[in-house]
């Protein structure tokens, strides 16, 4: 990445006040974040030239007043016809002590599919956190110190077990085994932290902290190895620069600028690859890589509470969700896609307008909320499709069945 221009990124030059961390750790994560993208096939993104391409292209995606033609980066005009842990789905009122059983079933299916080696470990994870979200749900309304404290320590032995059986799964053989075991201490840590803050224990919340750093650094780093394997996808190396970002950049500006320097550099690769028919630049990967091009904007906007071009930033998103969700719907009516996938699609898009309901619920109009609910309603016959219980499949559908009983309540109408 040496070379580029500070004003690299489209969101830094629209926002002259920010100003990048200049402490040797963001160099550090600039530096490793490149030398994993080189090492994915990615080098020919360094230099000023490509730098700026990088941010023509996702000013061009996301709405600027660039004109370049192009039948995909055209601004999408309204909706169109044809169309993270997960934690944060769960925001409102109390569950009931049924949906709590059945998450109970759901953290069970997927700790079977998981022990057996038929869900991956960041899938695992998600529905564990998913599951935990409701539980707290359900002790925060009638909070008890004890009730709390309670529910954090088994969410640490939870995930502890998880360490263990992951452990168990170590061989000669095994891809990717280290950074899935870093990404476990990851979640343990985190874990770990919201002990700390319901006990109280700064000691506690120091340790846990620096395990998470740690933890986090470690995962970038072998997620880097298993890259240059050829056995760590682009977005598997995204999900470890950020996490690492996270860990180390405490600054919401600092981490901003630098997520969108990433994203952008991996919206342009995705890009790339789907314009030469590439497989890993499927037109849901390139839409994917757009909205986490998007996000950071549409973050600083709302946390600069500039709702005018935050509203264009959220409009754009939600429309590159929804062609994500819809793509993945006609791939898994032809059996390319998995109930999992669809999922993971419709929590984007769910994730998006939640972002920007909690600064200002006016921003998700009827018009929005409205798509939602229809593709919520595509994700249930999917589900009701999806006959066979077998392998991973139990897990998939129940959750699935929860999100539908337990999100829908926390997305009112505007």
């Amino acid at each position: 990445m040496s070379g580029l221009s500070r004003c690299h990124s489209p969101f830094l030059c629209s926002n002259p006040g920010l100003k990048f961390p200049s402490a040797p750790l963001r160099v550090v994560l600039l530096a490793s974040a490149h030398v994993a993208l080189i090492s994915l096939g990615l080098g020919l993104l360094a230099g000023v030239a490509i730098g700026q391409e990088v941010s023509r292209t996702v000013e061009v995606y996301a709405g600027s007043q660039l004109k370049v033609q192009s039948d995909y980066l055209a601004i999408p005009q309204g909706r169109p016809s044809a169309s993270p842990p997960p934690h944060g789905l769960v925001s409102g009122p109390a569950v009931s002590k049924a949906t709590l059983s059945r998450s109970d079933e759901l953290a069970s299916a997927a700790g079977d599919a998981f022990r057996r080696g038929l869900m991956p470990t960041r899938d695992y994870l998600e529905r564990l956190s998913f599951v935990h979200s409701l539980h707290w749900s359900g002790v925060s309304e009638n909070s008890t110190s004890r009730s709390m404290k309670a529910l954090a320590r088994n969410h640490v032995e939870e995930l502890e077990r998880a360490f263990q059986a992951i452990s168990r799964l170590r061989q000669p053989a095994s891809e990717g085994w280290a950074a899935e075991t870093a990404l476990v201490n990851i979640a343990i840590a985190e874990a770990h932290m919201q002990l700390a803050a319901v006990t109280g224990d700064q000691q506690h919340a120091f340790a846990a902290r620096e395990q998470f750093r740690q933890s986090a650094t470690d995962y970038l780093e072998f997620v880097q190895f298993d890259s240059q394997l050829g056995i760590a996808s682009l977005p598997t190396m995204s999900h470890a620069i950020l996490i690492a970002a996270d860990a180390n950049l405490s600054n919401p500006t600092d981490r901003l600028s630098f997520v969108s320097e990433v994203q952008d550099e991996i919206f342009l690769a995705t890009n790339a690859w789907w314009n030469a028919g590439a497989e890993i630049g499927r037109i849901d990967e390139r839409d994917s890589s757009a909205i986490e091009a998007i996000r950071p904007r549409l973050t600083w906007m709302l946390l600069d509470e500039s709702i005018p071009q935050a509203s264009d930033f959220l409009q754009t998103a939600d429309a590159a969700a929804e062609r994500v969700f819809r793509s993945r719907w006609e791939f898994f009516q032809k059996g390319t896609e998995s109930l999992s996938g669809l999922t993971d699609a419709w929590v984007t898009r769910h994730r998006l307008q939640e972002l920007a309901r909690e600064t200002d619920s006016n921003l998700v109009s009827e018009e929005l909320h409205r798509g939602l609910k229809e593709d919520l309603e595509v994700l249930r016959e999917a589900s009701v499709r999806t006959t066979d219980r077998r392998g991973r499949n139990l897990a998939d559908v129940q959750f699935v069945e929860l999100i539908i009983e337990t999100v829908p309540e926390n997305t009112p109408s505007s």
